[in-house]
């Protein structure tokens, strides 16, 4: 994923101040950006110094690239292909099915992006419909087979809960009814022994 003079990692807090000044040269909402630092991947040299970053807004399955900036952008095709690798493998471990992107570099269509179509734009998160720029976007997986698949996981796990939720009051019944029967068991223990006493002490009085 990293070349010998780039690492790509999750920014932190001390990337602050190195970011604000990228964002702000790109006309880009710092103050906004600040408070969502974990979205944020940097590209750094192997002396510390920040050349680039690229945000991931995952919501669901869904995933947006957003906010891109480089220190240099000679050497922005060349950080987009790292950061790129990177976003690959963070959707892939989050399970993510289609990325989305407002970013309009040629690198991003040569690596599939596209105008959404009708299909595409029923999927995009009602938190970016209303944005005006335009989308493009990229499918990951194949989102008709992955739902279907989701569909038939949970009506299986439905299915498995309804035969737990089942066994556990017939389990209850079970559990009632032995209660009961000891109950209604240790009762006539108790009249027995009653009476056994009391024609006991009505015996005694008799002699």
């Amino acid at each position: 994923m990293n070349s010998p003079a780039y690492r790509v990692r999750r920014a932190t807090v001390e990337d602050l101040e190195g970011l604000r000044g990228l964002w702000r040269t790109m006309n880009l909402p710092a103050p906004e950006f600040e408070r969502r630092i974990t979205e944020f991947q940097v590209v750094e040299s192997g002396d510390g110094q920040l050349h680039g970053a690229l945000g991931l807004e995952i919501i669901v399955r869904q995933g947006r690239l957003h906010g891109e900036v480089f220190s240099d952008f000679a050497l922005a095709d060349a950080l987009r292909e790292l950061l790129w690798q990177r976003a690959q493998a963070l959707a892939l471990s989050h399970g993510i099915s289609r990325l989305w992107t407002q970013e309009t570099a040629p690198f991003w269509k040569q690596h599939g992006f596209q105008p959404p179509d009708e299909a595409a734009l029923k999927r995009i998160p009602e938190a970016w419909a209303g944005e005006s720029s335009k989308f493009f976007t990229l499918a990951l997986r194949d989102e008709e087979s992955l739902e279907k698949a989701l569909a038939s996981n949970f009506e299986l796990l439905m299915a498995e809960e309804r035969r737990r939720t089942e066994k556990f009051f017939r389990q209850g019944k079970a559990v009632k009814f032995v209660v009961t029967l000891f109950t209604v068991m240790l009762a006539l223990f108790v009249v027995i022994m009653s009476l056994r006493l009391l024609l006991s002490h009505i015996g005694g009085l008799r002699h």
